[in-house]
């Protein structure tokens, strides 16, 4: 009986993996078109936007999630800068996302194409602007994954503005017309979502003791971390 329920929820995962992502997407595009004007006239640029609040998110399994796919490349210390800089960008679990699907959280990747670091930018198709927009300062920056996050933020935004629609923003960030990039994308988006959020709501049923990258205490001080 365990056995036949086992296989059934496997059988079942990768859908609710997807609708969960699809509605995250969703919910991410209307938060961005309600707040996109209000932000360009406060700072001329992309503010903090975030589907889930920060409060909500327990950031320790993210953590986890990220240290293990990376293989272990990524120290702790590490892998909570990269979710504290992701937090402090619009859509913090998409470019988590992103970074999965691209490189493994792989701070020093590089393609044959010339894409670099652990969000595979291309320097000579982004380079000028993220420059000009005092992200980086060079290429080598591209390989810094703090910096590398504000990069991967930036693109994504201009990308959107232009087409109006996140997952022809994803094909034209990864520069193909294919929809396997963005379904990668999004299934990693679930997954996550659900780690986040499944674990967030066990800590909430209890008290939970031990040391960990994050505190509860941490994770409401980030919420006023600002760039």
């Amino acid at each position: 009986m365990t056995a036949r329920v086992m296989n059934k929820i496997k059988a079942y995962l990768p859908k609710v993996i997807a609708c969960v992502a699809l509605i995250i997407v969703i919910s991410s595009v209307v938060y961005f078109q309600k707040s996109d004007s209000n932000i360009k006239q406060r700072n001329g640029q992309a503010g903090v936007v975030k589907v889930i609040k920060n409060s909500e998110i327990d950031k320790q399994s993210i953590a986890q999630y990220v240290i293990s796919a990376s293989g272990e490349r990524l120290s702790d210390a590490m892998a909570a800068e990269l979710i504290d800089s992701a937090f402090n960008t619009k859509f913090p679990l998409l470019i988590l996302a992103i970074a999965k699907v691209e490189s493994n959280y792989n701070t020093m990747a590089r393609s044959s194409v010339g894409a670099s670091g652990m969000f595979q930018i291309r320097y000579s198709v982004w380079g000028r602007k993220l420059e000009q927009a005092g992200i980086i300062n060079n290429k080598r920056d591209l390989y810094d994954y703090r910096k590398a996050v504000r990069a991967c933020e930036f693109i994504l935004s201009e990308l959107y503005n232009k087409t109006g629609n996140l997952n022809t923003a994803l094909k034209k960030y990864v520069g193909s017309t294919k929809t396997s990039y963005a379904r990668k994308v999004l299934s990693s988006l679930g997954e996550l979502y659900i780690i986040s959020r499944v674990m967030y709501n066990e800590k909430e049923s209890k008290t939970v003791g031990g040391d960990s990258l994050y505190t509860k205490k941490d994770s409401t001080s980030n919420k006023n971390n600002t760039k």
